[in-house]
């Protein structure tokens, strides 16, 4: 599982987003479980993926819709401090430096 993801994440940064697409559907059929452990590592890495390309797209409700389902996830899927570092991103992204700098300084100390 851990290889599929990591091949969806290297082909999303690639560029080739139909290819990660399908391997993320691939895991979708092979842990279907919602509740599963494993079924919970695909669905982080799948919004990690949507996260990016919302915000390159400049799609900042549907980015915080990311957030906000990683955050519901259980902890042990997503570290919290991951967490709020694309929410970090988002802010950065946004023009609001100062929250972001805020932000940023919350995950160091």
């Amino acid at each position: 599982l851990l290889g599929l993801l990591n091949t969806a994440l290297s082909l999303e940064e690639e560029g080739y987003r139909s290819e990660a697409d399908i391997i993320l559907r691939t895991c979708e059929r092979l842990y279907p479980c919602p509740v599963s452990q494993y079924s919970q590592v695909w669905k982080v890495v799948k919004q990690k993926i949507l996260f990016s390309r919302h915000l390159l797209n400049g799609n900042w409700i549907k980015a915080e819709s990311c957030l906000s389902v990683l955050s519901a996830l259980p902890p042990s899927s997503s570290a919290p401090g991951q967490i709020k570092l694309l929410e970090a991103e988002l802010l950065f992204r946004q023009g609001d430096f100062q929250t972001c700098r805020d932000v940023l300084k919350g995950i160091l100390r």
